[in-house]
Parts: structure tokens; sequence; C-alpha cells
């Protein structure tokens, strides 16, 4: 090692945390990784020797605007290279920062108002290998503020929503018991044979209406559909309808839908026209499971009340009176 050369050493990546770079051992490798992880603003990565040196001398006259770990690898770097000559001494040649040993925290004497925890970090040598030591007392202190910021009651209302089962059709029938239910599906199925375009515009409101909606707030497509499909239904004798209806297979009343495969545009290059081909296939496939999925509620839609699905059927034939 000349003057003013130097090889960074394990210890010196365990005494700056990662920020400096020794060897390639696993450990080392992982406090490296630490610090890159911890993102500091302005010593961002590991560096070997020319490196530091070269950051540490930018850096030291402006201590005040780094954070205590960047702190503490400059000044390391710069006692080493006085140390060695790599750069002229200063009158106070300031010696590396210490890693603090912080004393057990009494959780009785923190400031109620505190909600912060500070965890000391620290590396011990156990079997031959470099660890960073457990502090019980921290980790203790930590989980108990973390577990009073979650509310036991939401929690149970979010994982009961994930685990339990959507049926579309008996969440319809539950709304038909209100009064203002019949108007309702009645425009679902209208919906269902308006342009998309129209389709939009009319989801935007209906997403209003919070029984229409998933968990997060968002217009359920399926339980929306199903209400179109009950409405639809109501109507397959209805002539004026007929076309439409044609169009649009209802899996209630028992109707397949029917794959239309892609044709080539033309002009259309072999590679786009397999590539949607591809995605009008993926589309029709799950179109059709969704469809299938319905069409299970078919018994349960002919045994409807006669009663509610006239009424369903007047309201949504009063969009189609001149």
């Amino acid at each position: 090692m000349s003057a003013a050369t130097y090889t960074f050493t394990e210890s010196d990546t365990i005494e700056t945390s990662g920020a400096l770079l020794s060897t390639d051992d696993s450990k080392m490798v992982d406090l490296n990784k630490a610090w890159s992880a911890a993102k500091h603003k302005n010593w961002t990565s590991p560096v070997k020797w020319p490196k530091a040196l070269e950051r540490s001398i930018l850096m030291e006259p402006k201590l005040s605007d780094l954070d205590p770990d960047e702190v503490r690898v400059v000044k390391f770097v710069m006692y080493k290279a006085r140390e060695i000559g790599a750069v002229q001494p200063v009158a106070y040649d300031p010696a590396p920062a210490p890693v603090p040993v912080l004393p057990p925290v009494d959780p009785s004497a923190q400031p109620a108002s505190s909600s912060a925890v500070t965890v000391q970090k620290s590396f011990v040598v156990k079997e031959g290998k470099i660890v960073r030591e457990f502090d019980v007392v921290a980790f203790k202190k930590s989980v108990l503020s973390v577990k009073a910021k979650f509310k036991k009651d939401e929690l149970i209302l979010e994982a009961l929503g994930v685990v339990a089962d959507v049926d579309f059709f008996a969440l319809v029938q539950e709304i038909l018991k209100e009064p203002e239910a019949v108007w309702l599906v009645a425009l679902l199925g209208l919906r269902l044979i308006l342009p998309q375009g129209v389709r939009a515009e009319m989801d935007k409101t209906l997403a209003e209406i919070s029984a229409l909606t998933n968990r997060s707030g968002v217009l359920s497509q399926g339980l929306v559909r199903m209400g179109g499909y009950i409405a639809l239904g109501c109507c397959k004798d209805e002539a004026v309808l007929s076309k439409v209806m044609g169009r649009n297979p209802n899996p209630l009343l028992g109707q397949d839908v029917t794959n239309r495969p892609a044709t080539r545009k033309k002009g259309e290059t072999d590679a786009d026209f397999t590539a949607r081909s591809n995605l009008q296939a993926s589309n029709f496939a799950l179109y059709k499971a969704v469809h299938d999925g319905v069409k299970v509620h078919a018994n349960s839609f002919h045994n409807m009340s006669p009663t509610k699905k006239a009424e369903i059927k007047a309201e949504l034939m009063s969009y189609f009176t001149v």
C-alpha cells in the first residue's frame, strides 16, 4: 500500500454499515445491498477507495447537508486518508464517529403522543458469522406501536370480502324487493342493447348507486349485466326487440354465444393479423366463460315471480313507445 492508496477491509465495510466496498464475501455483499436499499441522498451507493476519497473530499465541507450515516462515512474516509497521507492533515484531524450504543428503551418513559420508534442497528459475531443484533426491547415497542394502527374490525370485513362467494342473480333478487328496483333493472336491460358509447356514459352515473359497485367502488360489470339479462328475458316475446335480442344471446334463456373468428384486413401483415386474431380469441373465451356462468341461473329465472317479470317488462317497453 502506497502513501496515497488504501484498500478497504471487511472491518471498514462493517464500520460504515456497507457504504464501502471491500470483498465479495456474501456478508459484505449483503451489507452493501442494505446501504443501497436505504437510498441515502448523497452517498447513494457503496464504492471503493478512490471514489470514496473523491466523494469525501467534496462532502467534508458540507457535513451539515448530510444525514448522520453519511457524516459518519465521510469522517471515517477522511480520517483514513489523513492517516495514510493521501490528504493534508488538519488541526482537528477528526476520528471516525463511533457507532453509538443506546440503552434499552423504557416504553413508559416515552411521550404518549409519539408513535415513532427508533431501532438501534448494530452487528455482532455469532458462530463466526457477522449478524445483525436483535434488539428485543425495540422489537416489542415497534410491534405494539404498529398493532395499534390496524383496526381489526375493518380487516375482518376485507378478509370476508375476499373469500365470500358472489351470486349476482341472488343479489339482483334482493334488490328487486325494493320498489325502486323495477325501474333500475329495466334500465340495465336497455343498457345492454344500446351502443357502447352510450353504455359508457350511463355507467358513469350508474356507479353512483352503491349496490351496483364492487368492493373497490367500481361498477360491477357482472352485476349490471345480470340485471340486464333478467330485464331482456322478461321481454323475450316482444317483436320490436327480436333483432337486438338476436344479436345479444341471453344465457338466462339458455342461449349460446357464437364465436366469429377474425378475418384478415386488406394490407394486414401476418404478424399483425396473428396478434389481432389471438386477442379476439382470448376476449371471446373470457366472454363465453362469463356467459356460461350466468346460464346456470336459467331455472331460477324461469321460476321468478310472473308479477315481477310483468312489472319489469312494462317498464323496459316504455322506452319503445312512440
